[in-house]
């Protein structure tokens, strides 16, 4: 599923986040609130970690779909024709919530130049910036594991190992893919990979 569990990022987080900022507008202190709203939200923002999970395998789920179901590529360049989407492809909007995530942390940082001479509300900033940073941090984390998973396991799938090996490249979990590159050895081009353990 290219959309993993964009429903209920936009159900749990981002409508319920808009109304609650909404009701800042008029507010006297809605710097200080503003921090307070991303703290209270920060453990909800752990969904996008499932959504964003996803994104290393979105472009090959979308080209496989437009080569199976030549309605849906037919329905992705009538939709991408429209005014509403601007000429941006589906790629272009499922990628949108890892993206937004990632300006929240720049935005409360720029808020947070503003409240230089209110202590408690740089202060509740300043735990916003840090809940959702981490936040962020551990949303990149996973999706650097997917994405490394992804290079083993295309790896493996291209390796024969010799009847007598019994290496498992994908049988430890923390072994990170470094490189893939061809180079000469006894004057010969060859293909070989670096690993983070072997």
């Amino acid at each position: 599923n290219i959309f993993s569990n964009v429903e209920s990022l936009y159900e749990q987080v981002n409508v319920k986040l808009l109304e609650r900022l909404e009701t800042l507008k008029s507010s006297e202190n809605r710097l200080a609130e503003i921090g307070e709203l991303f703290s209270e939200f920060a453990p909800l923002f752990k969904l996008y970690a499932v959504y964003c999970s996803n994104q290393p395998n979105i472009h090959s789920r979308v080209l496989q779909f437009k080569e199976e179901k030549q309605a849906f590529a037919q329905f992705l360049v009538k939709a991408q024709r429209k005014p509403q989407c601007r000429k941006l492809d589906i790629e272009s909007f499922l990628i949108t919530p890892l993206q937004r995530l990632c300006k929240y942390p720049l935005l409360l940082r720029e808020l947070l130049k503003c409240a230089t001479f209110d202590q408690q509300t740089h202060k509740k900033l300043s735990e916003a910036v840090d809940s959702i940073g981490e936040i962020v941090s551990k949303v990149n984390e996973r999706v650097r594991k997917i994405e490394n998973i992804n290079k083993l396991i295309a790896v493996n799938n291209g390796i024969t190992f010799a009847p007598e090996c019994q290496f498992d490249l994908l049988g430890d979990h923390n072994r990170v893919f470094k490189l893939d590159e061809e180079f000469l050895y006894n004057f010969k081009v060859v293909h070989g990979y670096l690993f983070n353990d072997i």
